[in-house]
């Protein structure tokens, strides 16, 4: 039904009407399109700048550290950079077993991980160090939770030929991290 007090004909008011659908869709897909170039813009000048978090989506653990990446700050070691090796482990090159010597493969979160510690000032390291016969494969990934553990072992601790398995375990939040299917903006599996 035409406006009375509209004094374009009809069929014109209806044009207007069906158009609106169409201007609406148009602005969303202008911002949709912008804010994907702001994403891609953000993500480049954080590469160019070194400032990557230095972690990335893995389909299997939920997120894996980037291998030989080199970081610093507070969620990385203590005053020195840190370094991945070529595996996205923050550990020295993993080569073949050691005759004679107990190979350990460490899983956990950051304490594992060494959240604010420098290199050789981890519990991996001190245990190599009061230990000369055992060799500490270090496995730890920040926000990890033992289910994710348990996958990090299955998918990348067991090829590496262990004898002794440690898990870490921080009662303050990995019972609750199990619990979970996102871990800060992460998502991770869950099992039932």
């Amino acid at each position: 039904m035409k406006d009375p007090d509209d004094p374009r004909p009809a069929s014109a008011a209806a044009v207007q009407r069906d158009e609106r659908p169409i201007r609406l869709l148009k602005k969303a897909s202008i911002a949709l399109v912008a804010l994907c170039a702001g994403e891609l813009l953000l993500r480049f000048v954080a590469r160019v700048a070194d400032k990557e978090r230095g972690i990335r989506h893995d389909a299997v653990l939920g997120w894996r550290m980037i291998p030989g990446v080199t970081r610093t700050g507070p969620m990385w070691g203590g005053e020195l950079p840190t370094t991945l090796n070529s595996a996205g482990w923050r550990d020295e090159e993993f080569g073949p077993k050691t005759p004679g010597r107990l190979r350990i493969v460490a899983l956990g979160d950051s304490f594992t991980f060494g959240v604010g510690a420098d290199h050789g000032a981890r519990y991996t390291e001190q245990l190599e160090r009061m230990h000369p016969g055992l060799e500490v494969l270090n496995l730890g990934m920040n926000a990890l939770g033992p289910d994710q553990e348990l996958l990090v072992l299955e998918h990348h601790g067991l090829s590496l030929e262990p004898d002794v398995v440690l898990c870490q375990v921080f009662e303050d939040n990995d019972f609750t991290d199990v619990a979970c299917t996102i871990n800060g903006y992460w998502p991770k599996p869950w099992f039932r």
